[in-house]
């Protein structure tokens, strides 16, 4: 009964997942933060190789306004071509747009478009040679390669695997789902695909048979020909579990968020809508609300530093994860006065007032090897305070931030205490100077290059 039960729940979610998606697509979300990724990277805005183009766009009016689909006045779109259809377009395109250079075409799984990460790493045009594809089932690249051809070069790019198991009731079920997997890659190697593989965690979070997730990361690794890390200690942290061959390995380091979210507010602005004093040393936690990013143990360490510097303040915002101890840190959130809180995911032009009303963002994980979300501070010119871990130190300098010891009893605290020096304007100066130096289109351009370079 509790399998079934939890088999339910995840049922659920992914329905109010996919229903938010459709929502944004239809609002028109991954075609403005395109737009607004071109504009920063001064290429023309809607360029034919955009990577939702095959999701197509949302239909503009006469005053430039995006139509939500299905509105009164716009009658229904098709649903997107198949995958096939969709590639042959495309490579119709490259060959259009870039003359004399073989066509590649790399088909993302999964895709999430609630994290703007791969919006900003395909954001590349066809002239780079390069197509997208958003494969929702990786089986249906095998179409697609005899679709387009050997002289296509494919590529399959995973980035998340914790829905390769997230849906088995049992052991006996995760294995079976691990063993179709495993088979899936075996099938579109067999086909001439190619296997590209970012580590964007040690293992997924919040699992239930850590040795099956360790052993899909392990076997997407064994048959991938280029393995993307965001740092070169990557292969020593996730040796416990599985081992990533040096030669396979290349950096792609995570982009900041420049150009993103909208940034039309000033800190004073955001402040008074919080209702914060100027005094305030103000502290925040902002993004998808779950154990692994530890709110509990911020919020033991805030009420004991609060209790010794009465100015600081704590701002968390974000969509809770679905765990027992949800519904008792949105309560201690509401009972400090010293606190405040949005338990909800924030619109992209809110994410502004919870980053520019803070003075330090703050990072409590208890595991994380790169946080999109201490780019997104650093964008906003936010120093950080951030756990010594993973590719975190390679980031966070002294000029940027405060690292502290994860599991030192007391160092978070200590860390928190510390902020009010970040307010020096220096510190954020150098958190914006730290976005600046690699923004989205950089990320971009250098995975262009290194699938380019592994498709030779």
């Amino acid at each position: 009964m509790n399998a079934a039960r939890r088999d339910l729940e995840d049922a659920r979610k992914d329905l109010e997942a996919a229903r938010r998606d459709l929502r944004r697509i239809r609002a028109g979300r991954w075609f403005r933060l395109g737009e607004r990724l071109r504009r920063a990277a001064g290429r023309p805005a809607t360029p034919t190789g955009e990577p939702g183009a095959a999701r197509q766009a949302p239909d503009r009016g006469a005053s430039g306004d995006v139509r939500a689909a299905g509105s009164p006045t716009e009658p229904r779109r098709p649903a997107p071509a198949p995958l096939p259809d969709q590639a042959e377009a495309l490579v119709g395109e490259i060959r259009a747009s870039a003359p004399g250079v073989r066509p590649i075409l790399v088909g993302y799984h999964p895709a999430v478009l609630r994290n703007p990460y791969q919006q900003m790493l395909y954001s590349f045009g066809t002239d780079s040679g390069i197509g997208i594809l958003g494969a929702e089932r990786i089986s249906d690249l095998g179409e697609v390669a005899e679709r387009v051809g050997p002289e296509v070069a494919v590529w399959l790019h995973v980035h998340w695997t914790q829905g390769v198991l997230r849906r088995a009731s049992s052991r006996g079920g995760a294995v079976n789902r691990y063993q179709g997997f495993v088979e899936q890659l075996d099938g579109l190697r067999a086909r001439g695909i190619r296997i590209a593989y970012t580590a964007h965690d040690v293992l997924p979070f919040e699992f239930r048979y850590p040795d099956l997730e360790a052993a899909v990361c392990a076997a997407v690794v064994d048959r991938a020909d280029l393995v993307l890390a965001f740092c070169s200690r990557t292969p020593d942290l996730v040796r416990p579990y599985y081992d990533i061959p040096q030669g396979k390995m290349r950096i792609l380091r995570h982009s900041s968020y420049l150009g993103v979210y909208p940034t039309d507010l000033s800190p004073e602005q955001a402040r008074r809508e919080l209702s914060l004093d100027p005094g305030n040393t103000v502290l925040s936690l902002v993004g998808a609300i779950r154990h692994y990013k530890g709110l509990d143990l911020l919020l033991d360490a805030f009420e004991t530093a609060s209790g010794k510097d009465p100015s600081l303040r704590l701002l968390v915002a974000g969509r809770p994860g679905l765990y027992p101890e949800a519904d008792e840190l949105a309560e201690r959130c509401r009972r400090n006065p010293a606190v405040r809180a949005h338990f909800d995911a924030l619109p992209d032009d809110r994410m502004q007032v919870w980053y520019l009303a803070a003075d330090v963002a703050v990072f409590p994980y208890r595991e994380v090897l790169m946080s999109g979300a201490l780019m997104t501070a650093l964008s906003f010119g936010r120093p950080v305070i951030a756990p010594r871990m993973g590719c975190v130190p390679d980031l966070v300098t002294p000029d940027i931030g405060i690292l502290f010891e994860p599991g030192v009893p007391g160092d978070l605290e200590r860390a928190l205490l510390e902020a009010p020096r970040l307010k020096d304007p220096g510190f954020r100066g150098a958190a914006l100077k730290a976005a600046q130096a690699y923004p989205p289109r950089a990320m971009a351009e250098d995975f262009a290059r290194l699938i380019r370079e592994a498709s030779a």
